[in-house]
């Protein structure tokens, strides 16, 4: 099984008896079951992405797992919120990895695809690199991190959070969700991933249809990229820097790059 150091990932830990309920109210997820790492974020009330992470249980309480830029953000952003709650915050060392290609790994599981694989919160023995892990990523579509998930300008359907098991629509108001849920019931999300093949392809290309920009590449690993485009203004080749380039929905996905906006499957 592949494992892959990811000395870039932190875990901030959410303690105490009021928890579950302070998570609860604010994340766009539902919270994990014992075993998982879920996909989540922390919006703003315009709907707007702040922080994205990975929630799991941790002892009494929570971990969220961000990237080590946002650590101190995204506390200093939960303590304004915290009020009274009997919650402490509490940034952690443990270092983490990824491990996939293996089923019945032993490990959270991350809920964001069936083949993204498991976390690990604790040494382990590794074999791989991180940027083995994002090329993995890539090759599913899977964006994270404040490099490839834009703060205060992506919603959540723009970085298909709603389809990788990171909000909930079933779940009590979180922050932002008001918005998050127009977007999904008038099916109207024009900004999706999509994975990218051909030409000499770079993190932050602007990708054209003709003399428009319809969008960006938001990460390159390996021989995989991943792009954010306006699905409803395909309407004719894609090029980079002038180049040939071939987009392709990811394995996750629920709209058709041939018909543009589609309504979302329930």
């Amino acid at each position: 099984m592949p494992i892959a150091p990811l000395i870039h990932r932190a875990l901030l830990l959410v303690q105490g008896e009021d928890a579950e309920h302070f998570l609860e109210g604010l994340i766009t997820s539902e919270l994990p079951s014992e075993g998982e790492a879920r996909g989540s974020a922390l919006l703003t009330p315009q709907g707007k992405l702040l922080f994205t992470f990975l929630v799991s249980r941790h002892g009494e309480g929570f971990a969220l797992e961000c990237d080590t830029g946002d650590l101190d953000a995204l506390t200093k952003r939960l303590t304004l919120y915290k009020l009274r709650a009997k919650v402490t915050l509490s940034p952690s060392d443990i270092p983490v990895f990824a491990g996939w290609e293996t089923e019945a790994a032993a490990g959270l599981t991350d809920t964001r695809h069936p083949l993204m694989g498991v976390r690990h919160y604790g040494p382990v023995d590794a074999m791989e690199t991180a940027e083995t892990y994002n090329a993995h990523r890539a090759g599913l579509g899977v964006l994270e991190g404040p490099a490839e998930i834009i703060a205060n300008q992506d919603f959540p359907h723009d970085v298909a959070l709603d389809l990788t098991d990171a909000v909930s629509f079933s779940k009590g108001c979180f922050v932002g969700q008001e918005v998050v849920s127009r977007v999904k019931h008038r099916g109207t999300s024009r900004r999706r991933p999509v994975l990218v093949s051909g030409g000499a392809l770079q993190a932050d290309q602007a990708i054209a249809v003709g003399e428009r920009d319809i969008g960006t590449i938001r990460l390159v690993a390996g021989e995989s990229a991943v792009a954010v485009v306006r699905i409803d203004q395909l309407r004719g080749p894609a090029t980079a820097d002038g180049h040939p380039i071939d987009l392709a929905p990811p394995p996750y996905a629920t709209y058709s790059l041939e018909t543009g906006i589609k309504p979302e499957a329930d």
